[in-house]
């Protein structure tokens, strides 16, 4: 209870005096408890004691699966319970003598506790509990850029999603968690899905031609693949989406910024949390393909009309539809001359009815997840810490293929004085994809083409029972493998500052540590002769060479972050009300990676660079890129009702020329919150009705080319399966450096100018709620393809200045 609580109590004397009255009565500006004697009276006692209670709503409804939280101040033992359906809850061996801390927590409403309860013998008495809703939205306190701000605050677009929204979702990537959710934010899945698949983000549509209009997505403050992250770990979610929200973060952030803050410890109370998922997957919109016989009339009749000839004699139709009727006793293999049928492809030869998607895809495909945690604490320092598992199944029937994800999470933040805050957060992801044969693993979507131009007339079986080259299996079955391992270290300490009351002093020091490895193995197929003499094989499209190649790539790539900043909020006689806020920030991303390959392995068995009868080829690549920007905000509202807010970043990058380098974006936005008003004191449905406005610019450099106003020169040194440089000098091929690549010294910032006009309101005691946004994006001087050049300049240059403009109705 609150320590202005007033507590009384009174004990009946008999229990045969059957009363109404309230024996027990307390009442707090949150909860309201009433005790009410039992009528029961029992003529024994037992060691231990039972309360029960019932929980109610302000309204008086009942409350189900509320959480009951039962401490023993003595030992410190928790144990917790759920109420029924009639929000009846009984709590049982209790000791007589003993205190206790009891804690109520229900979704949508404020959480309470009757601290030190005394249990006395023979406990008779009725816990009524009554609970107050949540204080409205508007009161809640909002993740925005460097700092928080109240919701009935906010000028800019912003959309907030909490955890508890997402956790009860039946999905194991944080991205598909918010599909639907967010108004506005785009979730798509690219070309080439695969097991662990990362979605791609977009705020408010297209924004320029580079593909560089993503999202800037920060967890904790640090930028990460929201994919890497566990969704059981995740507090909450505000999206940035207009100029005015996103300005502080500058370079990267013109298309809007996803800002993920995930959980932390609570004082005094411990908490274990186990959530398990598993789940199937399955091909959705696989091509519906005709059988055999209906195949062959419809290719006879494209042939016909392209060339006057048909591929399928009239014969051969009447041999196909009778076996579509009946395939029994027919020979499939009518024109078969060998076992190794590989002149058989694009051909009419055969009879099957072959649906090559059915055969080479799974019905059903399993993933799984599992997570821990346990959070806890004191007033002085809280901790949360959280382990996650993710497993997912390719679907593909012959093949491996597989993702499998280790997460763990860990948040530390201590109050080392009363002016002085520590926090420590660490991420550790280790993650490992396995795929089919392929360089870079870029096998799927080929394969998925080539499985639309097979014809159902061949079969995927030789004259002896055993996979033909054309279906792929011995490709898939050979041992070739692509596997992309990765381990990511994400190092956010900090440090919270306050030497005056509402001055707050923040630095952290980002640290983001990437280390992969990808090894390709290549080995042909094998197929066998009618006799049973093995043959090695290798298609072209698959790129493998008939001796086999081995590959090994080692990258790491380490991202520094420091800020600093500063916020400081004043109030006089809380109506005028001001905020301040400046900082610093600087970003220096490093990437070194080291590849070597050979070919002709010796050892299809034991592959290894050293272990081929040709001579490795090593490859290196290395880059770095660095950005630097100063950030201020400063806000002023009156009662909440008349807002107005300022933000600007002056930003520099290194992938642009020292003349232009750096640039000043700056945004606006106002408020008007109409529900302040004296004259809508009495419309009591509308509880929230704010207009607002927001103006502004922010670059963005993500267009750009690393080096882009730098010449540079490339090298082509030869390569494995006869990659690399065409031509031949006296010793054969040799390694060549090409003239220097056009490029453009003016290359400068990408504008988006961004202009939002947008209506909140909250109707019905908040039951109610919505948004509506009419916005303009006209994105300036963007880096995108060049016109044509005549051949005879001798160069292309890789970027252009081009402009956008977008105008949306929405949110």
């Amino acid at each position: 209870m609150n320590k202005n609580t007033c507590f009384y109590v009174f004990r009946q004397s008999k229990c045969n005096r059957a009363t109404n009255k309230i024996s027990k009565y307390a009442k707090t500006s949150q909860t309201f408890i009433a005790f009410v004697p039992f009528l029961f009276c029992f003529s024994w006692r037992l060691s231990t004691e039972t309360v029960n209670g019932k929980i109610l709503s302000e309204s008086g409804e009942s409350l189900s699966s509320v959480t009951v939280i039962v401490e023993n101040i003595t030992s410190g033992q928790q144990r917790m319970l759920l109420t029924d359906s009639s929000g009846i809850f009984s709590i049982p061996n209790l000791h007589p003598g003993q205190r206790y801390n009891l804690y109520f927590e229900h979704v949508g409403y404020q959480r309470d506790s009757l601290n030190n309860y005394l249990v006395s013998n023979n406990e008779n008495s009725l816990l009524l509990i009554r609970m107050r809703l949540l204080q409205s939205e508007l009161g809640e306190v909002v993740v925005v850029g460097y700092g928080t701000q109240k919701k009935v605050n906010l000028t800019g677009a912003v959309s907030v999603i909490k955890g508890a929204d997402i956790e009860t979702r039946p999905v194991l990537n944080a991205t598909q968690s918010l599909q639907g959710l967010v108004p506005g934010l785009n979730i798509s899945v690219g070309t080439s899905t695969k097991p662990g698949q990362s979605f791609n983000l977009n705020i408010r549509g297209a924004g320029n031609l580079a593909g560089g209009d993503g999202p800037f997505v920060l967890v904790d403050g640090m930028p990460m693949d929201l994919s890497e992250i566990n969704p059981n770990d995740i507090e909450s979610i505000s999206v940035l989406k207009d100029a005015a929200a996103s300005a502080v973060y500058g370079a990267r952030a013109p298309y809007g910024v996803i800002l993920i803050t995930t959980k932390k410890g609570k004082a005094d109370r411990i908490m274990l949390n186990y959530s398990g998922n598993y789940g199937f997957t399955r091909p959705v919109k696989l091509p519906d393909m005709v059988n055999l016989y209906e195949f062959a009339k419809y290719f006879n009749a494209a042939t016909f009309n392209a060339q006057g000839s048909k591929q399928y004699s009239d014969e051969k139709l009447e041999l196909l539809k009778r076996y579509v009727e009946n395939p029994k006793g027919i020979n499939i293999f009518p024109e078969a001359n060998d076992n190794y049928l590989s002149n058989w492809e694009n051909t009419a030869n055969g009879v099957a009815n072959t649906n090559w998607f059915k055969f080479h895809y799974k019905p059903w495909s399993h993933r799984q997840a599992h997570n821990l945690s346990l959070s806890g604490g004191n007033k002085i320092t809280q901790y949360f810490v959280s382990g996650g598992y993710y497993d997912e199944a390719g679907l593909l029937r012959f093949a491996d293929m597989d993702y499998n994800r280790l997460n763990f999470n860990s948040t530390i933040i201590t109050q080392l004085t009363d002016w002085l805050k520590f926090k420590l957060n660490t991420k550790v992801t280790n993650d490992k994809y396995t795929a089919p044969f392929s360089i870079n693993g870029t096998f799927e979507s080929l394969f998925m083409h080539n499985l639309a131009r097979m014809r159902p007339n061949i079969s995927p079986y030789d004259l002896n029972g055993n996979y033909n080259e054309i279906s792929s299996v011995p490709y898939f079955q050979s041992g070739s493998k692509y596997t992309n391992k990765n381990f990511t270290l994400a190092l956010l300490p900090g440090v919270e500052i306050e030497p005056l009351k509402n001055w707050k002093i923040i630095a952290d020091f980002n640290i983001l540590k990437k280390d992969g490895q990808i090894e390709t193995l290549l080995i042909p197929g094998v197929v066998y002769g009618i006799d049973g003499t093995p043959k090695l094989v290798n298609r072209s499209e698959f790129a493998i060479p008939i001796g086999g190649s081995y590959s090994r790539e080692e990258n790491n790539n380490i991202y520094i972050s420091p800020n600093i900043y500063t916020s400081y909020n004043y109030s006089i006689d809380r109506k005028h009300n001001f905020g301040i806020m400046a900082g610093f920030q600087q970003e220096l991303n490093q990437f070194r990676s080291l590849t070597s390959s050979a070919q002709d392995l010796i050892s299809f068995n034991r592959p290894g660079i050293s272990l081929t009868t040709t001579t490795p080829t090593t490859k290196e690549s290395r880059n770095e890129w660095a950005t630097r920007g100063y950030f201020g905000r400063l806000s002023y509202n009156f009662r909440e009702k008349y807002l107005i807010e300022l933000n600007g970043r002056y930003d520099g990058s290194s992938r642009f020329s020292p003349n232009n380098r750096w640039g000043f974006f700056p945004s606006m936005s106002v408020g008007y919150n109409i529900a302040k008003e004296n004259f809508m004191k009495n419309v009591t449905f509308v509880n929230n009705l704010k207009i607002r406005g927001s103006y502004g610019m922010l670059g963005n450099q993500s267009g750009a080319g690393l080096y882009s106003y730098i010449q540079t020169m490339g090298i082509s040194v030869p390569g494995t399966n006869g990659s690399g440089p065409s031509w031949f000098f006296q010793n054969g091929r040799e390694a060549i450096i090409y003239a220097p690549a056009p490029f453009n010294q003016s290359t400068t910032w990408e504008k988006v100018l961004t202009k939002n006009i947008g209506l909140d309101f909250d109707l019905f005691a908040y039951k109610l709620s919505g948004s509506l946004d009419i916005y303009q994006r006209e994105t300036r001087d963007m880096l995108g393809p060049t016109f044509d050049i005549a051949d005879l300049f001798g160069g292309v240059f890789l970027q252009a200045i081009m402009q956008i403009f977008v105008l949306m109705v929405g949110n």
